[in-house]
Formats: C-alpha cells, sequence, structure tokens
C-alpha cells in the first residue's frame, strides 16, 4: 500500500474524505441546473466563478475517486503533485476561480444600494438577494398580475426556494480549505485561502429598505425556505407596490 499523508492514514480515510467532498459539491451543481425556471444569476458575477470553482473540483475530486475504485493508488500521490502544478498556471484552476468569486463578491456587495443590502455581503446573503430581486417568472407574475393557478404558482415557488437553499448551504471558503487540506496532505504546501465580509452602509434605508431587510431575515433564519413559499409570494408582491409608489 502507498505511504499515506499523516492526515490520511489509510487508503479508507481517504476514500471517506473525496467522498465527503463530493457530496457536498454534487446536490449545489444539480439544484443549479434544475431551477424550474430561467435564471440569470448562475451565468453573471459572482456566482459563475462559484459554479465553475466548483465544476473544476469536481472533476479532480471525480478523479481521484476513480482511481481509487479501480485501485490505482500507486500513483495517486504522483498524479495530485502533476494536478497542482499544472493548476498553479491554469486561469481556470481551483484557486483562480475561488480568487475571482470573492473579488467580485466584494464588488456586488459594496455596490449594492442600503435599500437591498442583504446582511454581510457573503455567498447565502447573495442568494437571498438574487432570489428576492432577479427579473424571474415569479418577479414577472407579481409585477403583471398575469399568473398561473394560485396552487401552480406556490408549487413553482416552492420549488424554486428548495433549490436555491441547497445552492446557498454551501460556503465555498470552507469548502477549499477542506479541499486544499486534502492536496496539501500530498504536495507538502499550504494554499492561501481569503476570506471576509463586508459591513453595511451606514446610512438608513428607506421604507422599501425596511421591508427587504425584514424579509430577509426571515429566510435567513428559516431552517426550510420552502415552508415560507407564501410569504415568498406575498413578499414579491409588496415589493413590487412599494417599489412602484417609491
Amino acid at each position: 500500500m502507498p505511504n499515506y499523508p499523516s492526515s490520511l492514514t489509510t487508503l479508507e480515510a481517504l476514500q471517506e474524505e473525496v467522498s465527503r467532498l463530493l457530496q457536498q459539491i454534487i446536490p449545489v451543481l444539480d439544484a443549479v441546473h434544475t431551477l424550474p425556471f430561467h435564471s440569470e444569476w448562475p451565468s453573471q458575477s459572482p456566482a459563475k466563478f462559484y459554479l465553475q470553482c466548483l465544476s473544476q473540483a469536481e472533476k479532480f475530486l471525480l478523479y481521484c475517486w476513480k482511481r481509487l475504485q479501480q485501485n490505482h493508488n500507486d500513483h495517486l500521490h504522483i498524479e495530485i503533485l502533476s494536478w497542482d502544478g499544472e493548476q498553479m498556471r491554469d486561469s481556470e484552476s481551483v484557486l483562480q476561480q475561488y480568487y475571482q468569486f470573492y473579488e467580485a463578491l466584494g464588488n456586488w456587495a459594496q455596490q449594492q444600494s442600503i435599500n437591498f443590502f442583504a446582511g454581510d455581503g457573503i455567498w447565502e446573503d447573495y442568494i437571498v438577494f438574487v432570489s428576492c430581486h432577479e427579473n424571474n417568472v415569479l418577479r414577472r407574475c407579481s409585477r403583471s398580475g398575469l399568473a398561473p393557478q394560485q396552487d401552480e404558482l406556490e408549487l413553482l415557488a416552492q420549488h424554486y426556494l428548495m433549490q436555491m437553499q441547497l445552492v446557498s448551504e454551501l460556503d465555498l471558503y470552507s469548502f477549499c480549505v477542506d479541499l486544499f487540506t486534502l492536496v496539501g496532505a500530498f504536495t507538502r504546501k499550504s494554499y492561501f485561502i481569503p476570506f471576509f465580509t463586508f459591513s453595511a452602509p451606514s446610512e438608513s434605508p428607506g421604507e422599501v429598505g425596511i421591508y427587504c431587510k425584514k424579509f430577509y431575515e426571515l429566510i435567513k433564519n428559516s431552517t426550510t425556505w420552502p415552508d415560507l413559499t407564501q410569504e415568498y409570494l406575498q413578499f414579491l408582491m409588496q415589493l413590487e407596490t412599494k417599489q412602484s409608489s417609491d
């Protein structure tokens, strides 16, 4: 058996860690690709860097998993070292996508109006924000008054909230720390993975901002977003009214 790094003392421990990381990624990527209607945010910054980072990591971890299942363990150490070397100069590497993600997330947070700022500018805040403000079919229905039957609209919103909650729950910082702890056990290197948050603007929000913040807190404090489907649809309708009269 190969001489595994001290933090991964057995083949079983290595398999378990690779499996654990994959189990974090796969539901998120599946959720994004099975949203119940078209959304622009996955292809826009900062989400596109978040998803590209996870996709690159998934490819690497699936490769490791396949090697382990095929018992090609003798060469795994060398192949991880090779992957790490290629990553250092790849503009689309996991680390580069992570750096671009946090830069883009910071830019998004700094550009937000006081009326729409969602918390500390972390990933969960961003997902809450786009859930409430993206110009998708739910927003258009609340704006035009033309909508499917109420029960159909609620089912659509319920599924959307379920998928968005899944996406919000994977913190990219924690994931990358774990991923590069695994890689570093083989390379004997440390990796710079920054993390920061942004404070809300100091000025007081207006009526629309107060209304938005109240709903942001409601959904962020919920452990089951779909349970708030009716409140969510009511929020969208009231938001349109308040913005049109503001």
